[in-house]
C-alpha cells in the first residue's frame, strides 16, 4: 500500500494540542488542565507497560505516568506539534524509566505468550524463553528508520509493540480513526517484518490482522 493512499484529512487542533502549546508558559491553571485531561491516558499506558514487567516491580502506574508528565511539561521544553507527539514521547520516557530500572535492578520483563502483550513479553529467540535484549535494540532501530519514511506509522507501531495497546485505544490517544490506525499498523508491520532476520520469533509480525 502506498504511503499517500493512507493519508486522511486532519481536523484542526484539539483542546489537548492547544493546552500543550500554551503549557510552555507554565501557567499553573493551564498545566493543571492539561494534567487532568491527559493523565488518565498516561496512566493506562503506564499500566500496560508495567504489565510486561516482573510482578514484584516496585514502580506503580501512577508514579510512572506522573514522572513522565513532569519531565515533559515541567523540565523539558518542547514545541509540541500535536497530541500524538506528546503521547509518543511520553511512551518513550516511560520506556526509558523502565530500562533504567532494569539496569539498576538487573531485572527482565516477565514471560508471557499473549498476543496482546507488549513486544517485551513475546520477542524471543527459538533457543531461549526469556526476552532477548538485542531484539529491543533491533526493533528500536527499525522504528527510527521507519519514522524517516512515515512518522505516524512509526508512532502507531511503537504503541502496538511497546505499549501493548489495542487499535481502538491508540486511535483515541492519537486522535486518529481506528481505520487509519489499522492501516498504519499493517503498513508498519510489513515494513518491519521485511527487515527482521528469520531467527526472531515475534507473533506480532505473523498475525493476519
Amino acid at each position: 500500500m502506498l504511503k499517500d493512499e493512507r493519508n486522511t484529512a486532519r481536523p484542526g487542533p484539539g483542546r489537548i494540542t492547544r493546552l500543550l502549546k500554551a503549557a510552555r508558559a507554565r501557567d499553573d491553571r493551564t498545566v493543571d488542565d492539561l494534567f487532568r485531561r491527559t493523565f488518565p491516558a498516561l496512566r493506562r499506558l503506564a499500566r500496560s507497560l508495567l504489565d510486561s514487567e516482573n510482578p514484584n516491580h516496585t514502580l506503580q502506574p501512577t508514579l510512572l505516568a506522573d514522572e513522565a508528565f513532569f519531565r515533559l511539561i515541567m523540565k523539558e521544553r518542547h514545541h509540541w506539534k500535536d497530541r500524538a507527539a506528546f503521547f509518543n514521547l511520553a511512551l518513550r520516557r516511560m520506556r526509558q524509566t523502565l530500562e533504567t530500572y532494569r539496569l539498576e535492578h538487573k531485572a527482565t520483563p516477565a514471560r508471557s505468550t499473549s498476543p496482546r502483550e507488549p513486544l517485551g513479553q513475546v520477542a524471543r529467540t527459538e533457543a531461549v524463553e526469556e526476552v532477548n535484549p538485542e531484539f529491543f535494540v533491533i526493533v528500536d532501530d527499525l522504528l527510527l528508520r521507519l519514522a524517516e519514511w512515515d512518522a505516524r506509522a512509526a508512532q502507531v507501531a511503537e504503541f502496538v509493540l511497546f505499549g501493548g495497546l489495542e487499535q481502538e485505544e491508540i486511535a483515541r490517544l492519537l486522535g486518529l480513526s481506528v481505520r487509519t490506525v489499522r492501516n498504519d499498523w499493517l503498513f508498519a508491520r510489513a515494513w518491519i517484518a521485511a527487515r527482521l532476520s528469520p531467527e526472531w520469533t515475534a507473533p506480532h509480525f505473523k498475525a493476519t490482522a
